[in-house]
């Protein structure tokens, strides 16, 4: 079984043991490999969420933004509309953008391990 080289300071998974190894062989390797997993990478294999991706992803409280106040003919309800539609989108997009990086932190980590 030939092991991998350190090409950055990240630790890397040694070859897999082959086209058809032993099952013994497998287990050995996945042994190695969850050791050298990160604990965000270890999360993800226990179905959690990061925690860095948790509090890079904390959702924005538009609610803290002050209200668009009229001010002459250059604020209009048209204007004020379009400023709900845009807060109401950012909510939901804050709402969906979660669970697709969840599932790219896990699908990354059954790739490996």
């Amino acid at each position: 079984m030939r092991t991998g080289t350190k090409t950055d300071a990240s630790p890397r998974f040694d070859d897999f043991p082959g086209e058809q190894p032993s099952k013994g062989e497998v287990e050995r390797w996945m042994r190695g490999a969850r050791s050298k997993l990160t604990d965000e990478q270890k999360s993800v294999v226990r179905g959690a969420v990061p925690a860095e991706l948790m509090a890079k992803t904390a959702p924005f409280d538009l609610s803290t933004l002050s209200p668009l106040a009229a001010r002459g003919p250059s604020a209009t309800e048209a204007i004020q509309a379009t400023r709900a539609v845009t807060v109401a989108n950012y909510n939901a997009d804050n709402a969906r953008d979660g669970a697709p990086q969840c599932a790219h932190y896990r699908d990354q980590a059954r790739s490996r391990g």
